[in-house]
């Protein structure tokens, strides 16, 4: 005998179908225990985002992002919640390189976020001059200024570490999270944790040692995992973890209205039935013209943020192809090195479950906020021009054997200076319409953990919206 269904007045809809919308529609489902019907929308006929695995020659392989953040321990109890907690794979090193005068040179140990707490690596590395690395060691005494938290991160670190710490640490590893220019992002909305030890210490190398040498005690776990066989196996059980008829892929939000009984989400499709609360997790631009009609101060704060379009290059080669590959993760490329790429992934070196003897896969990110040429390249071209720079860098000495080109334009929202007043002017204007929500990467974190804490956070929102929590 199939359950009632839910009481007239618990309905919700979210609008969105990567991984934050997913995330928001699963714990709406199942925290109410079927109190609550669920219905999300997603314009595409596929779910996930940006969240994709596809294939170079036999591989499989991811065309987003590849790993997620471990730290916080969000995405392992989402995979535990699906039953892909025995999947998780840890990548096989943590070291990185990073590109100067055209030399690979590894990223010196006790940095964070490009902040050196040790002038030894720094100096072995080779990557500042030796006036750079004096420069960095006298930063506890550089003469402390106000920085506000939406102060620009870029001229915070030029100002107390100097512009080759800035250039070839801070900017490349900043760029490599968001494809956006460190000079222009908001410090407390990417680097919380500098802004901290400023505050409470006068000075970033000492106050995070400080908050290096209180750290929990015992072995320190990885910081990054992934799935083995790909992201998308979490994109598909959550997917499958829904009540049946919730998922309508290939059914966009056309309008948002309020009516008397309840909110009403147009669709291509026609209308929905009333819903007690929407949740809105589609991107910043999508989002924008759905909630201007109920709230234009929401909408105008999210036209506010600006986005980059990015695509990443995923190459196989013959073993022949290198006569040697660092044994790292990849490496980072400073915009001082005037390449197309910004990095690139050594994905066999970085995940043993891609690891070969007789193949090289290598994958490059292309694309910077405010430096998109070369997305405009014809597919083979852009192709071309990645092997070429992967040539000079790495010494690559015959073609590939297999490539795939995945674009993915407005990809990676910018949290420039003045983000986190931009979301408090959002959540005070959201405030106006009880009911509506809106969650996702332009918001409160761009990475898989973030957009999954957001996505979890946003339902439990609207539960509490429609009496359930």
């Amino acid at each position: 005998m199939a359950p009632p269904p839910p009481p007239a007045g618990r309905h919700v809809v979210v609008v969105g179908g990567g991984l934050t919308g997913l995330v928001a529609a699963q714990r709406l489902a199942s925290a109410s225990s079927g109190a609550v019907r669920v219905t999300l929308l997603e314009a595409a006929d596929r779910i996930g985002g940006k969240v994709e695995t596809g294939r170079c020659g036999e591989w499989a392989v991811e065309l987003g992002p590849d790993s997620f953040l471990a730290r916080s321990g969000e995405l392992q109890r989402l995979c535990a919640e699906v039953g892909l907690d025995d999947a998780l794979i840890a990548p096989a090193t943590a070291r990185t390189a990073i590109l100067h005068g055209g030399r690979l040179r590894w990223i010196p140990d006790g940095l964070v976020l490009g902040v050196p707490l040790q002038l030894r690596p720094l100096q072995r590395s080779h990557i500042v001059s030796a006036g750079s690395v004096v420069r960095a060691g006298l930063e506890p005494w550089v003469r402390r200024r106000p920085v506000g938290p939406d102060d620009p991160l870029g001229a915070l670190v030029r100002r107390r570490l100097g512009r080759q710490v800035y250039e070839r640490l801070v900017d490349p590893l900043v760029s490599g999270i968001y494809a956006g220019r460190a000079d222009g992002m908001s410090v407390g909305a990417v680097a919380p944790q500098l802004l901290e030890a400023l505050r409470s210490h006068g000075s970033l190398r000492r106050g995070l040692r400080r908050t290096a040498g209180a750290g929990r005690p015992g072995p320190a776990g990885p910081a990054f995992l992934t799935v083995g066989g790909g992201l998308s196996r979490l994109i598909e059980r959550l997917g499958d973890a829904l009540p049946q008829g919730a998922l309508q892929t290939g059914c966009a939000a056309t309008s948002l209205d309020r009516g008397p009984a309840g909110w009403v989400v147009g669709t291509d499709r026609g209308p929905l039935p009333p819903a007690a609360a929407v949740i809105v997790a589609s991107p910043a631009f999508a989002a924008a013209p759905l909630v201007d009609r109920v709230n234009p101060g929401a909408a105008a704060g999210l036209r506010g943020i600006p986005y980059a379009s990015v695509a990443t290059v995923t190459l196989a080669y013959p073993a022949a192809a290198l006569s040697s590959l660092p044994e790292a993760r990849g490496f980072l490329v400073p915009r001082t090195e005037g390449l197309r790429i910004t990095a690139c992934t050594f994905l066999g070196r970085k995940w043993p479950h891609l690891a070969a003897a007789d193949v090289h896969l290598l994958r490059a990110s292309v694309g910077r906020h405010g430096d998109e040429a070369a997305l405009a390249l014809p597919d083979a071209q852009l192709a071309a021009e990645v092997h070429l720079e992967l040539r000079r860098t790495l010494g690559v000495r015959s073609g590939p054997t297999a490539i795939t080109v995945q674009r993915w334009p407005q990809a990676l929202p910018q949290y420039l200076a003045g983000h986190l007043g931009r979301v408090d002017a959002l959540d005070s204007a959201l405030a106006a319409t009880p009911g509506l929500f809106v969650a996702g990467a332009a918001i409160r974190g761009v990475g898989l953990a973030a957009c999954a804490a957001d996505g979890r956070r946003s339902a439990d929102l609207a539960l509490a919206a429609v009496g359930v929590l």
